[in-house]
């Protein structure tokens, strides 16, 4: 789920992908190789794979469950000090059938998954410089959120997620985020738990943003909705939106 926007005229090297008949996003591959980026399947694979074979060893019964049986799916690669947007987990549907098993992705190469045209489109409007980047806490796939904050209190699953979690807060820690745009009102509730904010006296006026304590730095955040699906937000809600997300940049 990493996402690359620069649009440089007379790169030399890019990639064009049409988003839709009305914008494009061009991938400087040169500047991207300047950027210092961290390794997700190199550091977190083994680590993963441990995740669900302990949940396998622990909890037999739920080897069939699709919250298992699917396996996981991260990003490749994330850039340390740029814009990290936040998600819960990655979906699931029908077309993904063959992408069964644990795997690893650059979506940034992608250009057919609908949630991640919606990112480059909105993206597009916001950056130019700048090397924003998604990431789920957690690493099941399933489409139905409803379903994952149940299993996730359930006895067979809570240290299932628990791991998937903490595996998250690492590295959201290690990526250094000049920002963290939450696109989903779930991860609010999370972020209360782990980070303890006072959704008062931790918002910051001038900055347009919460300013949280985040794996012991002070990290501005900005809690929204989701860029596309049925609750996704609207186009004066995402307006505003990315005027916050330059006015945090400008501000910070």
């Amino acid at each position: 789920m990493l996402h690359t926007f620069f649009f440089k005229e007379g790169a030399k090297r890019r990639h064009i992908f049409e988003i839709d008949n009305r914008m494009s996003i061009v991938y400087d591959h040169q500047q991207m190789s300047n950027l210092k980026l961290l390794d997700l399947k190199a550091d977190y694979e083994q680590a993963l794979d441990q995740i669900w074979e302990e949940q396998i060893q622990k909890h037999p019964e739920t080897v069939e469950d699709e919250l298992v049986s699917r396996g996981y799916a991260v990003e490749n690669k994330l850039q340390i000090g740029g814009v990290l947007f936040l998600g819960m987990n990655p979906s699931y549907s029908r077309t993904d059938v063959n992408k069964e098993g644990r795997f690893f992705y650059d979506y940034n190469l992608d250009d057919t998954n609908r949630y991640f045209k919606a990112f480059s489109v909105f993206c597009n409007m916001v950056f130019e410089q700048v090397y924003p980047c998604h990431h789920d806490i957690f690493f099941i796939r399933h489409k139905d959120q409803k379903t994952v904050l149940q299993r996730r209190t359930s006895i067979l699953y809570k240290e299932f997620f628990e791991k998937q979690l903490s595996l998250s807060r690492e590295i959201i820690r290690r990526t250094d985020p000049r920002l963290i745009v939450v696109l989903n009102a779930g991860i609010r509730d999370i972020f209360h738990e782990i980070y303890s904010f006072d959704d008062v006296k931790d918002f910051d006026n001038s900055l347009g943003a919460y300013n949280l304590l985040i794996e012991g730095k002070k990290i501005p955040v900005i809690f929204s909705g989701m860029l596309f699906g049925q609750r996704a937000l609207d186009r004066g809600s995402k307006m505003n939106l990315q005027w916050q997300i330059k006015h945090v940049m400008h501000m910070h």
